[in-house]
């Protein structure tokens, strides 16, 4: 994508504006963020099914920005999987083969091969409606890969499956993607699918790229408070940048340096960063306010001097009690320093 925007017609703003990013041949990109963002108008301008008002979609080196859908080297995944109900499964994957310009007799052995390796051979003359979801989108997996395409993009396919089947499915797609060696564009609301299946993350905020990286940048590394926010939970909270990099949060200094001006800052903090023990002398000090025990973890809401503060404390579990009184320290990861 490059300097890509669309604006709907009688809409007040841009649906996506100057959108640029590249996903690397082989590799998995989740793209990500709230409710309305763009994700999937992003997603139909790579594939055709929408026509940018600037800037231009290249696949492969190739601008492809005028192409058609039709004839663009893409596979697409819906997160309604738009399998035709009165088709059995093979006959879905056929009808996609002969669209493209298969011969039927060709068609047919395509989608049977198809539905093999796939390991769906068993429901090959079943309908959608007999189908679990799962199955559904496994079908609409195969049917998008049979035509070979040079990048495959999966608008929230799972978002319809359980929790179970969910993590099932994303192991199975992760393992299609390696062994294919598959370009993918993955669409996705929840940060923590992206964390786990993708070599990169791009994550969009009212129609525009707030960051791009890979998983551990975005995580580890927001640029703002929303990219800290969204992709876990995070404390913002008053630092200062001294010299040499040195950054303080109240008492405390963040174990890494993190180079700029000198001056006032914005510190993001993820809960599993703080470090939580009995009262001392030194530290950040404050009492305990709120328990919920997770199971592999306790979850703290510590007043303080900077606020409350939510702290994550895995094991070995110590169950404090509400009103008693803590130290905070901050650990070797899980603090940095805010870009804006």
């Amino acid at each position: 994508m490059r300097g890509v925007s669309l604006r709907y017609p009688g809409a007040a703003g841009a649906a996506v504006a100057e959108v640029s990013f590249e996903v690397p041949g082989g590799s998995l990109t989740a793209l990500i963020g709230p409710s309305g963002c763009g994700k999937t108008t992003v997603l139909h301008l790579a594939a055709g099914l929408l026509a940018p008002g600037e800037g231009d979609v290249v696949i492969g080196g190739r601008t492809v920005t005028a192409l058609p859908a039709e004839m663009r080297p893409v596979g697409m995944v819906f997160q309604s999987n738009a399998l035709f109900p009165h088709l059995t499964a093979t006959q879905n994957i056929e009808f996609a083969l002969q669209a493209s310009g298969h011969a039927a007799d060709a068609a047919r052995a395509r989608a049977v091969a198809a539905l093999q390796n796939a390991g769906l051979s068993a429901i090959a003359g079943a309908r959608p409606a007999e189908l679990s979801g799962g199955q559904q989108q496994r079908v609409a997996l195969a049917r998008a890969l049979v035509l070979a395409p040079s990048v495959l993009l999966l608008d929230e396919p799972l978002s319809s499956v359980d929790a179970v089947l969910r993590r099932s499915l994303l192991d199975e797609l992760r393992a299609l993607q390696r062994q294919r060696d598959l370009t993918v564009v993955y669409v996705t609301h929840d940060h923590l699918e992206a964390l786990a299946l993708s070599d990169q993350i791009v994550l969009l905020n009212a129609g525009r790229v707030e960051q791009a990286g890979s998983p551990r940048a975005l995580y580890e590394r927001p640029a703002t408070a929303f990219v800290a926010s969204f992709m876990g939970e995070a404390g913002i909270f008053p630092g200062v940048r001294r010299g040499g990099g040195a950054v303080w949060v109240g008492p405390l200094q963040l174990p890494e340096l993190f180079e700029g001006a000198p001056g006032a800052v914005r510190v993001a903090v993820r809960p599993e960063a703080w470090r939580l023990g009995p009262a001392t002398a030194s530290g950040l000090a404050g009492s305990v306010v709120k328990r919920c025990y997770l199971g592999k973890a306790v979850e703290y809401v510590v007043k303080t001097g900077l606020g409350l503060v939510l702290v994550t404390s895995r094991g070995p579990l110590m169950l404090l009690e509400l009103g008693a009184p803590v130290s905070l320290h901050l650990g070797a990861h899980g603090a940095s320093v805010l870009e804006a």
